[in-house]
């Protein structure tokens, strides 16, 4: 990873903005059940923030705002300095190889660190605001916090890598930076409708399992995040070989 292409992919108004922005989404997506609880008044029974957090991080919002926000930091990186001519006078001291490479490795860390920062910022929040008004309300209950909400945010960072190394694919091979967010968001509903309509068994490309502890996977879920790493290199090295062909033509 290149010092420049890591302060380009984790500057801060980026991580944020897109903390701040997920917060929101993630409460509004669910604002029944908030104004319910400020309207009654009373005290919140036992577990309601856990079943509430668990709610919104496994209902369909996120489906539409992930794919989007994992390419906010840096899917367009390659496509802009390509476009700006920039790329030339960085490879007159690095190597063609390394700069293309640190460019897929750096966006894939980008796009799944903001997934993660975004949702570990909700939790938080949910937490501080719901918790002190619980019935039985522990602060122990956060003790357990990576038992509990570890294997999804993992899943959460290996989607984010993915979808942001798909974007900075397609864009690349259109040479168009707008396709770097619009991609991640039709592929995958573009895999959803093939599955549900086609291929209902082929659970393995069906986007709503990757965002969700599937406990009936192998190694008790854990199977699916190693399964988007390995679908995030493929996606890599895809974007990897356009790089190297539009650099080429240049």
């Amino acid at each position: 990873m290149l010092p420049y292409d890591r302060k380009r992919a984790f500057r801060k108004q980026w991580l944020y903005l897109g903390t701040f922005l997920t917060v929101i989404f993630l409460t509004v997506t669910n604002l029944e059940m908030v104004a319910e609880v400020l309207r009654s008044g009373r005290k919140l029974g036992a577990g309601w923030t856990e079943s509430y957090i668990l709610k919104v991080l496994t209902g369909d919002g996120i489906r539409l705002y992930f794919p989007l926000l994992c390419t906010v930091p840096y899917a367009t990186g390659f496509v802009d300095e390509y476009k700006s001519g920039i790329y030339k006078f960085v490879l007159v001291r690095k190597e063609r190889k390394k700069y293309i490479i640190s460019k897929a490795i750096t966006n894939a860390i980008a796009g799944g660190s903001i997934l993660v920062a975004g949702t570990v910022a909700f939790i938080l929040c949910t937490w501080i605001v719901f918790l002190p008004i619980e019935k039985g309300f522990s602060w122990r209950i956060i003790q357990n916090f990576l038992g509990k909400y570890g294997q999804m945010l993992c899943q959460f960072f290996a989607f984010g890598a993915l979808e942001a190394e798909i974007g900075m694919w397609i864009s690349t091979l259109v040479n168009h930076r707008y396709m770097a967010w619009l991609a991640p968001f039709m592929s995958e509903y573009l895999l959803i409708i093939l599955c549900e309509r086609y291929f209902p068994e082929c659970r393995a490309f069906y986007p709503p399992d990757w965002l969700v502890v599937q406990t009936d996977w192998p190694l008790h879920g854990w199977s699916v995040f190693f399964w988007l790493l390995f679908l995030t290199s493929i996606a890599g090295y895809a974007f990897a070989d356009a790089a190297r062909r539009r650099i080429g033509y240049a």
